[in-house]
C-alpha cells in the first residue's frame, strides 16, 4: 500500500472483511475492501501499517460514533412523535371523561349481578378489557403487597377475564 492509511475497520460481524480508507498521491480518499486473511498479500501489507488490535479498536469506535449519530438524528423525531401521541391520548381521555360525566349525570346506573355476569362473558377474551382488569387487580393491596411471584405471573399470563378473576380471593 503506497497510500497513506487514514482508517482501517472491520465491516462485517464475522470480521472477515476490512474497509481501508487511504489518501492517494493526488490527495484523494480511496476506499478498498480487503479480506482479513493473514495469507492474503493485501492484508499482510495492511498489517505493516497497523495492527489487528488497532483495527478492532477503530471498528468499536466507528460503531459507537455511528450509534451516536443515529441517536442524535432519531431522538428529536421520536420525541416529536411521542409528544404528538401523548397530546392525542390526553385529548381523547379528556373527551371520554367529559362524556362519562355527562352520561352519569343523566341517569343513575345500577348494575345487577346478571348484567355484571353478561358483561364479563361478553368481554371475556377482549384484550383491552382484560388488560384494564389486570391493572386494577395489580392495584389491589393483597396483590400489590404479595411476595407470591407465581400469583403475579399467573395474573400476567391469564388469557381471559374469568381466568384472571380465579386468582383473586
Amino acid at each position: 500500500m503506497n497510500n497513506e492509511i487514514i482508517e482501517a475497520r472491520f465491516i462485517d460481524e464475522g470480521h472477515l472483511n476490512v474497509s481501508v480508507i487511504s489518501k492517494n498521491s493526488d490527495g484523494e480518499l480511496v476506499e478498498d475492501i480487503i479480506q482479513a486473511d493473514p495469507t492474503q498479500n493485501q492484508y499482510k501489507e495492511l498489517l505493516k501499517h497497523t495492527t489487528e488490535e488497532e483495527i478492532f479498536e477503530r471498528t468499536a469506535e466507528w460503531k459507537l460514533e455511528s450509534k451516536r449519530a443515529f441517536d442524535n438524528y432519531i431522538e428529536p423525531l421520536v420525541s416529536q412523535l411521542l409528544e404528538k401521541k401523548y397530546d392525542s391520548i390526553v385529548n381523547e381521555l379528556d373527551a371520554k371523561k367529559e362524556e362519562a360525566k355527562i352520561e352519569t349525570k343523566e341517569e343513575d346506573i345500577t348494575i345487577t349481578p346478571e348484567m355484571l355476569f353478561n358483561m364479563i362473558m361478553e368481554n371475556n377474551k377482549n384484550e383491552e378489557v382484560l388488560f384494564k382488569i389486570k391493572l386494577e387487580i395489580f392495584n389491589l393491596d393483597q396483590v400489590k403487597k404479595s411476595k407470591n411471584k407465581k400469583l403475579k405471573t399467573d395474573i400476567r399470563k391469564a388469557k381471559s377475564i374469568t381466568e384472571v378473576l380465579s386468582f383473586i380471593k
